[in-house]
């Protein structure tokens, strides 16, 4: 599996620097097929359900550690949904690199918190 998600990384890098969104789509689609096919249903031909949940598991981790990460370096954290959102106050890009890379965030919306829209 990690030399699979390692082939998948670095296909997803080039699409992203060539444009090529197909690519980058196909590829995400790419990431899920292993959790759901070796998920505890009956009808797969192959049921690793500790496997499923060991990636699902260092999925759900990776917002949890930028979340300690953006405590520590002072932003409040506001929320934390799914796999791949952080709600921040404050300031992120000196903590985190910016892009679409596996080890980069993007900013999604910017809002404000209690205040007029």
């Amino acid at each position: 599996m990690e030399k699979l998600c390692r082939a998948l990384a670095e296909i997803r890098k080039t699409a992203i620097a060539e444009d090529d969104e197909l690519t980058v789509n196909y590829v995400k689609s790419m990431y899920s097929k292993p959790i759901s096919t070796l998920g505890e249903s009956p009808n797969r031909d192959m049921r690793r359900p500790d496997w499923m949940h060991i990636m699902r598991a260092k999925a759900f981790v990776n917002p949890w550690m930028k979340a300690s990460k953006s405590h520590k370096a002072g932003l409040q954290v506001v929320e934390i949904s799914g796999r791949y959102e952080l709600h921040v106050i404050g300031d992120w890009r000196p903590v985190f690199a910016e892009g679409r890379d596996l080890n980069q965030v993007k900013e999604e919306k910017t809002y404000l918190l209690g205040g007029k829209r």
